[in-house]
Parts: structure tokens; C-alpha cells; sequence
């Protein structure tokens, strides 16, 4: 019976996830291919309703730093900002219009950076955290009902990797909602699969097929403008770099543009499970080129372990839970 209930709601879970998730957003490094990705961020209008919506945005564009003159200083305690804060008006607007502007944090609030960067003729805004740590939220400033450019917020550690890239010239990133972007775009999100129903299960949990079962599934969605033909699913499983489970979807199929099809394979189970790190890994693939492989490879982890310790949370042997979000308190200017 409970295992029946986990499949079922496994599979309910799929099925409301599948409704929604042409709904994501993207922050994406197109060109140049050594840095092609996407990147984590957060958004202003998601956390504090101001700015485009990336909902109903796609923007692609070259990026380019865009810089003010150096004499904006907070009218606080009269820190400089600098130059690449952009906090007053931008001079390099040659450079900037029609790109997306990069900007450091700091000094003056977040909607004031964009307002600038759109002044200059960007068509995007993307804010680089200027120190280490997890990303905050973008709240308002006094310009936000003047921004309407799509405007992100990335960490240092991005930011640092595309820097000289940018300033060279020839880095392409896209902003927004990729449906119907992109003529051949086949693919899924790592809420669409099958997963664990727990991210460490102990040994004595999972000690038959009866304990402990993964099912196997995707939900895979067509976001671009063509029909994709033939696609199919591949699944494999390792524990430790060890292939312990490898399947393929036996009947390629054909979806239509805005459509979605389940991909249900085998379960993975076994008769006595080992100890061990566990990563599936979903491969999508379709006739003709994929032009968004971001969204064509999904994994997810588990571990099975011998310490008797469980969560339901994903989970990092050494350091525990994994935490994907978070809030702090911050200071009465966002910046």
C-alpha cells in the first residue's frame, strides 16, 4: 500500500508541475561556447514586483559593463560608489545601448542601477552581487515604477567568470521566458522527473524492492516553435561513478510545439541496495540540433547510508541538507 501511495504521489506531483512549468525563466550565457550556461539568480519582479517580468520577456543581447563617471557617493555617509556601480548617469552609452548592462552592487538601490542602464538604451539589466554569499532579493528603490527592462540580480562568483569575456566583447545572454524562443528546444527541469522519495535513506530502509523503489519517469516538454521528432529519454543511474541502472525509452514519439509527453521507464529497484552516493541522470534528445541544451540533461541524488541517517531534503554526506534558498535580515536601503 505505501508503495503504491508514493508512486501515485509521485506521479500527482508530475502531473501539476507538468501544467506550470512552461511558466520558467532563464538567465543564459549563450556565446561564447566556453562559457555557454546558465546562471543563478533571482529577478525584481518575482521578489518585489517591479521591473519586466521574465514571464512574458525574451531578451538576447550582447552584454557590456556599463559605467557612470564616477561621482555618485551615498548621500549617507558619503561613500564613493565608483564607476562600475553605476549609480549616476551612464557615459558609455555607445557600448550599452542596445546590450544588456552589467552592473556591480552597491552603494545606491537596486532600481536606481537599472533606471540608469535603461537610460543608456539597455534592453536588460543584469546586477552582480559584490561580495560572496548567497543571492537576496531585489527590493525597490524610489525609480522602480520607471523600470521596465528585465532586471537580474547573479552572484560574484558569475560575475568574475564572465568579466574579461565581457569586456573583450562577443558574450551573448539571453533573459527570460525561452518558450517558443528557440525552433528546435526539447526538454525538462528537475521538477519533471522521477525522483527519490527521500534524499538519504537509511540501509535499513532499503533493504529489498519492497523497501525502496525510484520511479523512473520524466515529463518532457517541447518549448520550441517546431515540432520535435523522435524524441526520446535515457536514464542512468551510478552509485559512486558505478552504472547501476541504464534505460532507454523504447518508442520515439513526436511532440508538438507548447505540448508535453510522460516518459514513464522502469523502476529502478534491486534486491538489496548498496551503500552509496546515487545520481540519476536524464538525457533528452530529439531529431535535429537542440539550440537550448540547458534544459536536455536533469539529474537528481540520493544516499543510501549506513549511519541511519534519512532526510527528505537533498543531502551532502559531509556538510548535510542542501539548501537551495533562504532570507537574512537587511539594512533599511537595499543595495
Amino acid at each position: 500500500m505505501m508503495k503504491n501511495l508514493l508512486f501515485t504521489l509521485t506521479f500527482i506531483g508530475l502531473s501539476v508541475i507538468g501544467m506550470s512549468a512552461f511558466a520558467q525563466t532563464l538567465v543564459l550565457v549563450q556565446e561564447p561556447t566556453n562559457l555557454a550556461g546558465s546562471l543563478t539568480f533571482t529577478d525584481s519582479f518575482t521578489t518585489d514586483q517591479w521591473g519586466a517580468d521574465l514571464d512574458t520577456t525574451a531578451v538576447t543581447a550582447e552584454a557590456a559593463f556599463a559605467f557612470d563617471d564616477g561621482s555618485y557617493t551615498d548621500p549617507v555617509d558619503g561613500t564613493a560608489a565608483g564607476d562600475s556601480a553605476a549609480c549616476g548617469t551612464v557615459i558609455n552609452t555607445a557600448q550599452v545601448a542596445g546590450k544588456v548592462a552589467f552592473i556591480y552592487r552597491g552603494i545606491c538601490n537596486f532600481s536606481l542601477k537599472a533606471f540608469q542602464a535603461q537610460e543608456a538604451g539597455a534592453v536588460g539589466c543584469v546586477i552582480v552581487n559584490n561580495e560572496p554569499g548567497a543571492l537576496i532579493g531585489m527590493l525597490a528603490g524610489d525609480n522602480a515604477e520607471d523600470v521596465h527592462i528585465p532586471v537580474v540580480f547573479i552572484s560574484d562568483a558569475d560575475g568574475a567568470a564572465l568579466r574579461d569575456s565581457i569586456i573583450a566583447g562577443g558574450v551573448e545572454v539571453f533573459l527570460g521566458n525561452p518558450n517558443g524562443v528557440f525552433a528546435n528546444n526539447v526538454g525538462a527541469f528537475r521538477s519533471n522527473i522521477g525522483i527519490a522519495n527521500s534524499g538519504a535513506i537509511p540501509s535499513t530502509f532499503a533493504q529489498t524492492s519492497s523497501d525502496f523503489f525510484v520511479p523512473i519517469s520524466a515529463w518532457v516538454f517541447n518549448f520550441g516553435s517546431d515540432t520535435a521528432e523522435n524524441v526520446i529519454v535515457n536514464t542512468v543511474i551510478d552509485r559512486d561513478g558505478t552504472e547501476v541502472y541504464n534505460e532507454t525509452s523504447t518508442t520515439a514519439v513526436t511532440i508538438v510545439p507548447a505540448d508535453s509527453l510522460l516518459f514513464a521507464l522502469p523502476d529502478y529497484s534491486e534486491n538489496g541496495y548498496a551503500a552509496g552516493n546515487y545520481t540519476i541522470t536524464y538525457n533528452i534528445s530529439a531529431d535535429g540540433t537542440d539550440e537550448l541544451l540547458v534544459d536536455n540533461t536533469v539529474t537528481g541524488t540520493f544516499f543510501i547510508n549506513e549511519n541511519g541517517l534519512y532526510s527528505k531534503s537533498r543531502i551532502d554526506p559531509v556538510d548535510g541538507p542542501i539548501s537551495n534558498g533562504g532570507s537574512r535580515p537587511g539594512g533599511a536601503t537595499p543595495v
